[in-house]
């Protein structure tokens, strides 16, 4: 991660200097330039975004700093040969857009009281309603998914969407009269997203694992698993862990990342190897009133100490909201 960060900087420093940041269109320059200096901006912003969601550090792109306009089929050279892949890559980057309000949201240290909040919900709404024919089908009905980029682009999509669902959950938390009722509801909608994802990753087809995909992938399945963890644990403890609808959710989503590890999809190491023991002892945790062992005990809280190591600046930052 922090070597991750050290380049992505770089890459930007050096972009700034450049004027990559700076819309070339109205410039006396060949347009295969235009397009090119374009094309290198859209991608380090798109792994400036989806880092810094996964990492749980600030991006380094700010919105203010930057005029390149978001990719239209005009601006694709290649758009001819291959219009489903460019397609789903102008989505991705509109959704990049939708999620860099979402991090503007979390990660904003000072609490404006002028005019009314941002309705993140509808921002991402009208993205989704914004959506045509297969691109529409990849993210409302998850299917489509040969199209190039496709699952990659759905992951993104529900990896927002539970985003949103966990900032709605830790509000309705933190609120001075808080329902338990509507608590509850908050959690069953957030477990409901991170369930889509698991479905997701269990009906990957060997076409789709060797597919595009973000890196930063890996940290999104990490972070799924340790949400549906601490539902377990906030939630569903009283009636015996090995009873918990969320830990079994998580257990069936790291073995079908066990299943496509063996196929060579290496996105999934990251996670089996934070979490795979940890779900393991949970699921094998005596019930409730009976007396655990003190070693495994022991164990456990240290297995669950290094899982918050591993997130702790993005759940901190959805806990201080």
């Amino acid at each position: 991660m922090t070597g991750n960060g050290v380049r992505l900087s770089s890459a930007l420093s050096l972009c700034h200097s450049l004027g990559l940041n700076r819309n070339p269109l109205p410039w006396d320059i060949p347009q295969e330039e235009k397009h090119l200096r374009m094309k290198v901006w859209w991608s380090l912003l798109l792994h400036d975004r989806w880092s810094s969601l996964t990492y749980g550090t600030p991006p380094h792109i700010r919105r203010s700093q930057y005029d390149v306009p978001l990719p239209i089929p005009e601006y694709l050279s290649d758009w001819e040969y291959n219009r489903e892949a460019n397609s789903v890559f102008i989505e991705l980057m509109n959704l990049t857009d939708v999620l860099d309000h979402c991090l503007e949201h979390v990660y904003n240290i000072r609490v404006e009281t002028q005019g009314p909040a941002r309705n993140l919900e509808l921002d991402l709404n009208k993205w989704v309603d914004s959506l045509t024919g297969d691109i529409r089908k990849i993210i409302i009905r998850g299917s489509n998914l040969d199209i190039p980029g496709s699952s990659n682009l759905r992951l993104a999509y529900l990896a927002t969407r539970l985003l949103l669902r966990r900032i709605d959950l830790d509000k309705e938390r933190q609120a001075p009269d808080a329902n338990p009722e509507e608590t509850a509801n908050r959690t069953m909608e957030a477990r409901r997203t991170a369930e889509d994802i698991v479905v997701l990753i269990q009906e990957l087809d060997d076409a789709q694992l060797g597919d595009f995909w973000l890196p930063v992938a890996a940290f999104t399945f990490s972070s799924t698993v340790t949400f549906l963890i601490r539902c377990a644990l906030e939630t569903e403890q009283a009636s015996g862990l090995a009873q918990s609808a969320s830990l079994r959710m998580a257990s069936d989503f790291l073995e079908a990342l066990k299943s496509h590890q063996n196929a060579g999809w290496d996105l999934a190491d990251i996670c089996l190897a934070q979490h795979s023991e940890v779900i393991e002892k949970l699921l094998n945790s005596p019930p409730p009133g009976q007396n655990a062992d003190a070693n495994v005990e022991q164990h456990f809280m240290h297995d669950m100490a290094f899982v918050d190591d591993m997130f702790p600046s993005i759940w901190d930052t959805l806990q201080s909201i």
